[in-house]
């Protein structure tokens, strides 16, 4: 419930990103049809049914596709949270979080226990940290990313978690990206082990700097800030190397056989 509520408050972000979309279609399409419609006044009768053949079409064409592509699941980012009462950077997981959702990439919080995640003592938590998802709710089919925001509480919570690994080990088989700053980096350090070194980015300040420009982003599966600061690089570099779509995105609906059952 507390996974679906967070994937409608993601939806409700951008309606009004899909509300202008739909009106620009719309006025798109009646100036198809109209133009055609007019230009078939000044046409024998033979060309004014032509004219409408091709403009109809179109028209439905343009709709259809339309419908599809605002069908589609968002993209999705796994933020990944402490329970320790240690608490978590707050201050690195809104920026980051931040920078996802200006890339269109919506962020899901969530922790291993689910439920309420301290933020660092002194900290204002981000929303929904008092209702974090399970991750064992968050298959990795349904993400392109997964960031692990650092704070003292990963260091207790994250170094020895199999279902930790086991997700992130299965975000990157599918082609997904995994990054994280700090004391975030307790969570990679079994994964980070495995992988060859061009696999991996390591971000050291927190501005662009020209070797990092540099660098092409898009091959790297795992995103490394040394400081908490560098958040908003981490995130950015995340999105650029992150797929179009989820795993999930791309499974075909089920059959009404399925369904019936």
């Amino acid at each position: 419930m507390a996974m679906m509520t967070q994937i409608t408050m993601a939806r409700e972000d951008i309606t009004d990103r899909h509300v202008q979309s739909a009106f620009s279609y719309i006025v798109s399409c009646f100036s198809v049809v109209g133009g055609a419609v007019y230009l078939s006044l000044y046409l024998p009768v033979f060309w004014r049914y032509v004219a409408l053949a091709v403009a109809i079409p179109l028209l439905i064409w343009a709709v259809r596709t339309w419908v599809e592509k605002e069908n589609k699941p968002p993209r999705r980012v796994l933020m990944m949270l402490s329970n320790h009462e240690t608490g978590y950077d707050a201050d690195e997981a809104r920026v980051a979080a931040d920078t996802f959702e200006d890339r269109n990439i919506h962020p899901v919080w969530c922790s291993l226990q689910g439920g309420a995640a301290p933020s660092m003592g002194g900290m204002l938590g981000v929303e929904g940290d008092d209702a974090t998802v399970p991750l064992a709710r968050c298959p990795a089919a349904d993400f392109v990313a997964l960031y692990l925001v650092g704070g003292p509480g990963a260091a207790f919570d994250w170094p020895k978690s199999a279902p930790l690994h086991a997700r992130v080990t299965e975000i990157l088989k599918q082609g997904g990206t995994v990054g994280t700053c700090g004391t975030g980096v307790m969570g990679l350090s079994e994964v980070i082990q495995l992988l060859r070194s061009e696999n991996v980015l390591y971000i050291t300040g927190a501005k662009v700097t020209k070797e990092l420009k540099a660098i092409d982003t898009s091959t790297r599966n795992v995103i490394v800030g040394k400081l908490a600061e560098s958040a908003k690089l981490v995130a950015t570099a995340m999105a650029a190397a992150s797929p179009l779509e989820a795993p999930s995105a791309r499974l075909p609906p089920p059959s009404d056989d399925k369904k019936s059952k």
